[in-house]
């Protein structure tokens, strides 16, 4: 049976929760490399595709994060921090030795490290929604074991000003 994609509709000045998984929910981000240039792939990605980034989370297997959407659509948005981010990790994980692309890959998609396709967005409706998937995103290090302190948590970024930029107060 055939599934039909559902395109994903974005509209601007919303604020999204964003989930996106690693394929086969591996762990790569447990690797500090890795998860760093995830990082430094997400904040490239706000200059370059203009989008306000107010949390996120990296975790073992995946990523949570809240964006702001301004003129460019949440799919560009994921679509470019994913292929960047891949681009970049896979580039780190051929470059240490510890690994080396598959040899029965015939396209550049097929490589070591994929994300899932596609991504989980809900768009936030009000301030109480905004608060309720901040306290999730917080506390995800802590409920999957990683720390015992959000805090301790190196992969975990919250605009202290967010609610302020995104409620006007």
């Amino acid at each position: 049976m055939e599934h039909s994609r559902l395109r994903h509709f974005s509209q601007e000045n919303a604020v999204y929760f964003i989930t996106s998984n690693v394929q086969r929910r591996e762990e790569h981000f447990r690797d500090f490399a890795c998860a760093r240039l995830l990082e430094g792939t997400l904040w490239k990605n706000v200059a370059l595709k203009n989008f306000d980034l107010f949390a996120y989370v990296i975790m073992p297997d995946h990523l949570h994060m809240m964006v702001r959407v301004n003129t460019v659509p949440l799919s560009e948005i994921l679509r470019s921090v994913k292929t960047n981010a891949s681009r970049e990790i896979n580039r780190y994980l051929c470059g240490r030795g510890g690994a080396t692309p598959p040899t029965n890959a015939t396209t550049p998609t097929e490589q070591m490290f994929q994300w899932q396709e596609g991504f989980h967005d809900h768009m936030i409706r009000d301030e109480k929604d905004f608060l309720y998937h901040l306290e999730y995103l917080k506390a995800n290090p802590v409920k999957a074991g990683l720390v015992e302190k959000t805090e301790d948590y190196p992969f975990l970024f919250i605009d202290e000003n967010a609610l302020a930029r995104v409620f006007g107060y």
